[in-house]
């Protein structure tokens, strides 16, 4: 929990104060110095907010509540409809026929929904065969996500409706009978889009392409990774000295100082650091040194595992520490543990090299060149960055 407010509290904190943390400073700096990449920075910004929002969850949560909304507007008076949305009133559902038409678009939707998952299945299969590519990166390109959630939540609440027809008034059991058909409707667009986007994997140009593409956008977002690195291990050692601090030599160990830490768990990855913290505890408690002793920081980088509860600045020995110090120290720190130690760029990498192998063994000249091709794309993108 305490991660979590964390994250968000930096989150504000790089929108409203960046100089006065870690990663809001390095950008800053960055686009002072390199403006192409604080551009690339913008687009891996984009990149990730399309991965947020194409995955299962955010589609069912999506389709989810447009559904509930249309099913609200199902449940309006007839006098509300009237005077407020009188365009529904030009359908005309006869008071008998409602429940049946519920029942015929449930039977319709259960049995494309079923005919064409099962079509389906095969050409993604194929699909995977032939790109090397991984499900999830097929899922995404072709958004069987959100057909898939509106697929399962269109029947849901068509069987829903289907078990409540004769409990509401014929009235409403009519705006049913037409909301269940705009949902065999969008089940039915939905499938051809997909079909539409898989057929188009099934051509070797377009192949091609996307795995190009794939490939030199996260070779970009790599490099960028890496020059962001550098960039922020500079602004760490000045921002530290200027607070007069020194680095602590990586060789000695914390016997003969009063060390401050933070909590975390081994290996737990430094993400962002809130720097008024560290001069305002490092001011406070050095106002109780009895020598002129420097303090020393620990050379933690951006990004970089951590050993457990790591030292991060060392104070003379003896100096007393308050356990309100040390609370209000931790939060100077957002830790993230580490969830997958394979990034994308090492992923898109095992990818080309499966596309070369089968290449080579197929004798499919043409992959096999294009695989080369994308090889020279990745150096082309380091050399231009150097």
């Amino acid at each position: 929990m305490e991660n979590t407010l964390k994250k968000y509290l930096f989150i504000v904190l790089n929108r409203t104060a960046a100089n006065d943390t870690l990663v809001g400073k390095t950008w800053n700096i960055i686009k002072e110095d390199q403006l192409f990449l604080y551009e690339l920075r913008k687009e891996q910004l984009r990149y990730n907010l399309s991965l947020k929002t194409n995955n299962l969850t955010f589609a069912f949560i999506v389709t989810a509540i447009t559904a509930i909304v249309g099913l609200l507007v199902c449940s309006a008076s007839i006098d509300f409809v009237q005077s407020k949305m009188h365009f529904l009133m030009l359908v005309n559902i006869p008071e008998d026929k409602g429940g049946n038409m519920i029942s015929e678009n449930m039977g319709a939707s259960a049995t494309i929904i079923g005919l064409s998952f099962v079509v389906i299945g095969f050409l993604f299969e194929s699909v995977r065969n032939k790109t090397q590519q991984t499900f999830e990166d097929i899922f995404r390109v072709t958004k069987l996500y959100y057909v898939f959630a509106i697929s399962i939540t269109g029947m849901f609440f068509i069987v829903g409706m289907n078990f409540y027809k004769y409990t509401f008034l014929p009235y409403t059991t009519g705006n049913f009978a037409i909301y269940s058909s705009i949902i065999l409707m969008a089940i039915i667009l939905s499938i051809a889009y997909l079909f539409s986007n898989i057929l188009k994997f099934l051509s070797d140009e377009r192949i091609a392409q996307y795995a190009t593409n794939n490939l030199v956008k996260t070779a970009k977002f790599q490099y960028l990774n890496e020059r962001f690195m550098v960039y922020s291990r500079n602004v760490l050692s000045d921002t530290f000295h200027s607070f007069t601090l020194e680095p602590h030599p990586t060789h000695l160990t914390s016997d003969g100082y009063s060390p401050l830490a933070i909590k975390n768990k081994p290996t737990a990855l430094l993400m962002d650091i809130y720097f008024p913290i560290i001069r305002l505890l490092k001011k406070k408690i050095g106002k109780r040194l009895q020598t002129e002793e420097a303090t020393e920081f620990s050379a933690f980088h951006y990004s970089q595992p951590l050993p457990e509860n790591a030292n991060v600045l060392y104070f003379e020995d003896g100096v007393t520490i308050s356990g309100w110090e040390k609370k209000l120290f931790n939060w100077g720190f957002l830790i993230q543990n580490p969830l997958n130690s394979e990034t994308a760029y090492s992923k898109e990498k095992g990818k080309l090299e499966k596309r070369l192998i089968a290449s080579a063994e197929t004798g499919n000249m043409e992959a096999l060149e294009q695989a080369l091709s994308d090889m020279n794309e990745l150096y082309a993108i380091y050399l231009k960055g150097e």
